[in-house]
């Protein structure tokens, strides 16, 4: 699978290349997809944008 993303005036296509598969909760899940609907965007999308705010940690 890939997807789009731009970067100045060019679009990049990356291949996703890890499935993560989680349970949560019916109250996370409301959360979750009330805020995706409110933005016009996937579920997915939301938590994949979440994830790119996270630190990678130091190389040593």
């Amino acid at each position: 699978m890939y997807f789009k993303y731009r970067v100045g005036f060019g679009v990049y296509q990356v291949a996703r290349q890890r499935k993560m598969q989680f349970n949560v909760t019916e109250e996370e899940y409301q959360i979750i997809k009330e805020y995706s609907q409110k933005k016009q965007l996937s579920m997915a999308e939301i938590l994949r944008d979440y994830i790119k705010t996270l630190a990678l940690p130091a190389k040593k």
